[in-house]
């Protein structure tokens, strides 16, 4: 299963259980946690062999809804980065109509989304024409092949977008940093903006020595950071993440972190595993669909149904508008381990008292007409039978 997190509360120093040390950590700003809104920072990872994968998308929150459009991307990133064979490059052009394909697929889930009912209507107003625009993301995902018989050498592929940090560092002392450009992002109106900057590399040279010896990927919420040297302590990082988030330009912090030569890196460090139990979602009169929230670094997946449309989407949320033709859902959650609970049963949508369809109403109204009609006639005939 991909670990997919985008917190409330704060994410704390973790290392997952795997292989090759990886260790996340993410936190809301100080704003976000002082009015109990969700980071616009989206982490996602995933791990299989040889493979690991690590995904940051940082919303946009001049834009309607930054986090979600980070979700999303963050979701569909690992897939598309996941599926792709060993060793091969993207082609920009295919990756531009991916953009743009993703885009269209999430509409109506975008068309779901509600504003908080206490808003005033000017903020109101102002979101609303912002959800025309679309909501945007950047974006930053890192693929390791490590040596392995399809890839010899092993492989990095970098994908990247915005002005999210993506590091790679070797025994020498260089560092690859991706550019940044703010205005190239994702957005859920018309996908990426610009083809995304694509930067690949072997692991080891032909003689087996290693050419980067770890990648990071973390957002601007940590920006000072970006005047220190990798590789760089634990210590000296969590110190620095602290001293960010406390200063007047405190934002979301989102970062991922992989050491593929540095086994023991990291190692007092343990991953949280929430708990995983199936729940029982129920339906609003109004078609949303909630359930109780889970614990820690916990999603939800939603399985739709009607007749033989199917459809299947994943959220950080507790509640989600059904789509209009879904008439009945279950979901399960999925936890910080990527485990997933056994399916609920399946709830129904109640029925909802649906007005006449149009034609419908143009028969009523024509005969409604028709009687009038007859009625007036019936009156006129009356009255020249009463004066013949």
């Amino acid at each position: 299963m991909t670990i997919l997190l985008q917190p409330y509360e704060p994410w704390p120093w973790s290392r997952l259980p795997w292989p090759v040390p990886v260790v996340a950590y993410g936190r809301p700003s100080r704003d976000s946690q002082t009015k109990g809104q969700r980071s616009q920072d989206a982490l996602a990872l995933w791990h299989e062999g040889n493979t690991y994968i690590l995904v940051v998308c940082d919303g946009v929150s001049q834009s309607f809804f930054g986090d979600f459009a980070a979700w999303i991307l963050a979701e569909a990133l690992v897939t598309y980065l996941r599926d792709l064979p060993p060793g091969q490059i993207p082609d920009k052009d295919a990756l531009l109509a991916w953009g743009q394909a993703l885009a269209r697929g999430i509409q109506e889930r975008y068309a779901g989304l509600r504003l908080p009912e206490a808003l005033p209507d000017m903020v109101r107003r102002v979101l609303e024409e912002k959800r025309r625009l679309g909501s945007e993301t950047m974006f930053a995902g890192l693929r390791v092949d490590l040596p392995g018989p399809q890839v010899p050498q092993g492989h990095l592929l970098l994908l990247h977008g915005g002005n999210l940090r993506s590091r790679i560092w070797s025994a020498q002392g260089r560092e690859h940093r991706a550019p940044i450009d703010e205005t190239l992002r994702w957005s859920t109106a018309r996908g990426f903006t610009a083809a995304p900057y694509v930067w690949h590399s072997a692991l080891r040279d032909e003689n087996g020595t290693w050419l980067w010896q770890g990648a990071v990927l973390y957002s601007d919420g940590l920006f000072s950071l970006d005047e220190v040297a990798l590789p760089w302590t634990l210590e000296h990082i969590q110190e620095l993440a602290t001293q960010d988030w406390q200063s007047p330009l405190s934002d979301d912090q989102g970062y991922l972190e992989i050491r593929w030569t540095q086994p023991q890196w990291a190692s007092e460090l343990t991953w949280l595993e929430g708990p995983v139990t199936p729940t029982s979602p129920r339906f609003s009169a109004e078609g949303v669909l909630s359930w109780p929230r889970e614990g820690a670094g916990s999603y939800t997946q939603v399985n739709w149904q009607s007749g033989s449309r199917e459809a299947f989407w994943s959220t950080p949320e507790t509640q989600v508008v059904a789509p209009a033709w879904a008439q009945k859902a279950r979901i399960r959650h999925v936890n910080a381990q990527g485990r997933a609970s056994n399916w609920s049963p399946w709830v129904t949508r109640p029925a909802i008292h649906v007005g006449p369809a149009p034609w419908q109403e143009k028969l009523i109204l024509a005969l409604v007409v028709l009687a009038l009609a007859a009625y007036f006639l019936a009156l006129l005939l009356k009255a020249y039978g009463l004066h013949g």
